[in-house]
């Protein structure tokens, strides 16, 4: 029996006329007259998937969009803002028209997962594990979704969380103490971790208790080791842990991986509604 519903449209209250974006990657414009400037800001994370497109009129380009491109030290400068789209409107005695629209994805495209690594489950040993919606979960993890291979773990608030594998530590968000059942308004509001593993894959630990993350940016982490706590911030409709292996993709569209856990009764394909025990 699934206790608690991630990402359902239970009816409930929410502030609908409230946006709230995740401030980790921001892109900005300047413009003076017909000409646009669009930038990314300095990020608060180590390694993004961004893509952005145009549309407009009597419009001149300085490079061809839609492009994909990888946020990274090896891209960008972190210290300064950095110019990825310049816009001139090409004919003065016309009218122009120029918008602009992106989406991101922590994590750079390329990895691909190994077959031959196990997972711990991310939890203390000892502790009982119930997976309250699996693979291919019918609320938010439906087959063909960003999150088809993602798992929720049903604990409760302040649970420790551990990573389930080794790697280093790409994207972390504590500041959010928003919460809540409707998808639309909360969707940008959990905290998290992202863990980049040796194989390139990235490793997603969700709905983070409010400034428990425990790691900070470029730090190198084992299995096992103390990374957060469960909370209930973003979409949520109880606290839980969301737990996926990812990698974005050119459309910077998150493809998941299922994985095989380490459990006290051996290995395991999770199920959803079944209870684990972490070793």
């Amino acid at each position: 029996m699934i206790a608690c519903l991630a990402l359902s449209n239970l009816p409930g209250p929410s502030p609908a006329k409230t946006e709230y974006k995740d401030p980790s990657l921001e892109i900005k414009e300047t413009t003076q007259g017909g000409r646009y400037a669009i930038w990314i800001m300095p990020p608060k994370l180590l390694e993004a998937t961004l893509k952005l497109e145009t549309s407009g009129k009597n419009m001149g380009l300085n490079r061809k969009t839609p492009f994909t491109m990888d946020v990274s030290s090896k891209t960008i400068d972190f210290s300064r803002p950095t110019s990825i789209l310049q816009a001139s409107q090409r004919d003065t005695n016309q009218e122009y028209q120029f918008t602009w629209h992106y989406t991101w994805l922590y994590g750079l495209r390329g990895g691909k997962p190994d077959p031959h690594v196990g997972y711990s489950l991310p939890f203390k040993k000892g502790t009982r594990c119930t997976v309250n919606q699996g693979y291919f979960g019918s609320y938010s993890h439906q087959r063909g979704s960003p999150d088809q291979y993602a798992l929720d773990f049903n604990q409760p608030e302040g649970t420790p969380v551990l990573a389930a594998r080794e790697g280093m530590v790409i994207a972390v968000r504590s500041d959010s103490n928003l919460g809540g059942r409707d998808i639309e308004t909360y969707k940008h509001t959990a905290n998290y971790i992202v863990i980049k593993h040796a194989d390139g894959t990235y490793g997603e630990y969700w709905h983070l208790q409010q400034n428990s993350p425990v790691v900070k940016l470029g730090q190198k982490v084992k299995r096992g080791q103390h990374i957060a706590n469960v909370g209930a911030t973003g979409a949520v409709t109880c606290s839980h842990l969301h737990f996926a292996v990812i990698t974005p993709n050119d459309d910077v569209f998150q493809v998941t991986y299922p994985v095989k856990f380490e459990t006290a009764s051996g290995v395991v394909d999770p199920v959803e509604g079944e209870t684990y025990i972490a070793e």
